[in-house]
């Protein structure tokens, strides 16, 4: 265990040098990847259920399905073309609610902050008026 104080550039460096570089080739992390899989597995099975009212999982997935992660717009039903439209970077903003809890296990975040969870928009949204 390590005391962080003050300044943590320094203290994460001193933290870096003490690690052994050696031993670390020896670490097993198959059980992390067995549950890893397991949890995957879990998302997996809520992803193709057509139950009323819809499950989350099965949102989450729908909302990644269109969400496009490469610059490149998705297409949502063939007899739409989204062609003309310039490419972007889907982000996904969500406010208050359960919802969140949902998205935060199951929305694989494939670009940097495209997934943004707030508190503080609906207090901003209450205030701004």
């Amino acid at each position: 265990m390590f005391l962080v104080l003050g300044d943590i550039a320094n203290a994460i460096w001193q933290m870096k040098e003490k690690i052994n570089v050696a031993a670390t080739k020896k670490w097993d992390f198959t059980y992390y990847q067995s549950i890893k899989e397991k949890l995957q597995a879990s998302i997996d099975v809520g992803k193709t259920f057509n139950a009323f009212p819809m499950d989350p999982r099965r949102l989450v997935a729908d909302v990644r399905s269109v969400v496009p992660d490469d610059g490149k717009p998705t297409t949502l039903h063939p007899k739409y073309s989204l062609a003309h439209l310039p490419p972007v970077i889907g982000i996904v903003c969500l406010d208050n609610g359960l919802y969140k809890i949902w998205f935060t296990r199951n929305y694989p975040v494939l670009i940097i902050l495209s997934l943004s969870l707030s508190l503080s928009l609906s207090l901003y949204l209450s205030y701004s008026r």
